[in-house]
């Protein structure tokens, strides 16, 4: 992994998950998750934004604490001012909440997974979410307006 490759075992995984899924769409049974975590959707309370997630296959999700891969625009990405993201820890097992460093002005925007999420490196790799499924699947990125 170098932000924008994976390495061997990186690529054996979605091959393996790849393998799954065109099992699935040709009608094979197929257990457990196999597309991971949606955003059911988001809500913001001030600088709080609590983030819903929909399991598929999982029940529960890690890291607890430290969790990257979000992004909040005041306004959009493209016009707007990024926010700070001062914590973003799991508050339940389908619930991350985000504490932002300021309440946006405006029409606010989050996203998961935005930019390639480019804050992510070997150290850190394991700050995204993933659930407890026996794939580990991660959340599939998603923009959602607050």
């Amino acid at each position: 992994h170098d932000g924008i490759h994976l390495n061997d075992a990186g690529y054996i995984t979605v091959a393996a998950r790849t393998a799954r899924k065109i099992a699935q769409l040709e009608g094979a049974s197929v257990s457990g998750s196999v597309d991971g975590m949606t955003c059911d959707n988001a809500v913001l309370n001030g600088t709080q934004v609590t983030v819903n997630l929909n399991h598929d296959g999982g029940t529960d999700i890690t890291p607890s604490t430290g969790i990257l891969g979000f992004k909040c625009f005041d306004g959009d990405f493209v016009n707007g001012t990024e926010i700070a993201i001062t914590s973003a820890v799991r508050s339940a097992a389908d619930q991350v909440t985000l504490t932002l460093a300021s309440a946006p002005t405006g029409a606010a925007v989050l996203y998961y997974g935005f930019d390639a999420m480019s804050n992510i490196t070997n150290a850190n790799i394991s700050s995204i979410i993933r659930d407890n499924s026996p794939q580990a699947l991660p959340l599939i990125p998603f923009r959602v307006e607050l």
